[in-house]
């Protein structure tokens, strides 16, 4: 691919809900995601909003090696169908649930607090600018555009402080965590598969890729396969760039599929090489949005010179996992 950034421009009013098309599934979401290397354990906070809905969605997982559903995973309180608040607003808003988000700083500094099957008290404060993409490759099929609205997608790393209190257990954090926005309408209805994988080790040194595979999910082999960048970016040494091209392989799953080693081979605007090469810490199985089968596998990165927590977040569309599953994977 000799193009891979759709870079975009945003601001602080792409903090709070955009203006909307009439689309039912407009969607707003947000995901912070911490891993915990020395203990395997994975803390994610996901929530969106659909407000032509009037529907919010949103809550807590924390899981390790001991579990892998949200069935039997440390701790999990996360609920789909709730009413989206009145006077919500993208980072400012408490659910029905347990779940409030506050955000004190635009890019800056946010606030999460849940109170329910588990406790959770944490702070985010970057570390990173963000770094945003529009419509592109890495996006089609999930995210669709309506005419004369924008929509599109940025990360940006933090350090995440605080506790989660799950089963009696106080788990301390202090951890470098992505977070994660989007915008648009959301219906994964052509969707292929997908590999997002990520790491920071500081502020100085961090990736984030998203690949797709070129096949469809008929014809897509999912192991061992090089799937091109649809965008990224790369920081080494504290200087930073956007991802032009590369691949990434999943070169051992699990038999449900997870990634259990994966490597990534990659090149940035300023012409450098990214390689690093991930082991698995931990996988979840999370159906997040309908027709979608996601695993969030926690890994342990190794890239210049570095070791760091990070994820392979494998999606694929249900109909192809349920067909691989069946066969015994792969």
């Amino acid at each position: 691919m000799d193009q891979a950034t759709h870079a975009i421009r945003i601001d602080a009013a792409d903090e709070h809900f955009h203006p909307r098309s009439s689309h039912p599934h407009w969607n707003e979401s947000a995901w912070f995601g911490v891993v915990l290397p020395e203990r395997q354990t994975t803390v994610y906070v996901y929530f969106f909003h659909r407000p032509n809905m009037s529907l919010s969605a949103g809550g807590v997982k924390v899981w390790d090696p001991s579990g892998r559903s949200e069935y039997d995973c440390l701790g999990y309180d996360y609920n789909r169908h709730l009413a989206m608040p009145y006077d919500a607003d993208m980072f400012d808003f408490t659910l029905d649930n347990g779940l409030s988000v506050k955000m004190l700083e635009p890019f800056g500094h946010f606030r999460i607090r849940h109170r329910g099957a588990l406790h959770l008290d944490l702070e985010w404060r970057k570390l990173t600018e963000p770094y945003a993409f529009g419509q592109n490759q890495g996006l089609d099929g999930w995210t669709t555009e309506s005419e004369g609205f924008t929509n599109g997608h940025y990360q940006q790393y933090g350090r995440m402080t605080g506790t989660v209190t799950v089963g009696g257990e106080v788990i301390v954090v202090d951890h470098p965590s992505i977070r994660d926005r989007s915008w648009g309408p959301r219906d994964a209805v052509a969707a292929r598969r997908m590999e997002l994988m990520w790491c920071c080790a500081s502020e100085r040194n961090y990736f984030s890729v998203l690949a797709v595979s070129a096949n469809p999910p008929g014809a897509d082999a999912v192991l061992a396969v090089d799937d091109a960048v649809a965008f990224g970016f790369y920081c080494r040494d504290a200087m930073g760039a956007f991802v032009t091209g590369g691949t990434c392989r999943v070169v051992e799953r699990g038999h449900d599929l997870s990634a259990r080693r994966a490597e990534l081979h990659a090149t940035d605007e300023l012409g450098r090489k990214l390689d690093a090469t991930g082991t698995n810490l931990n996988t979840l199985v999370w159906p997040v949005y309908d027709r979608t089968y996601q695993l969030c596998a926690g890994m342990e990165w190794t890239f210049d010179g570095v070791t760091a927590g990070g994820e392979d977040w494998s999606c694929m569309p249900t109909e192809q996992a349920r067909a691989l599953l069946r066969a015994g994977g792969r």
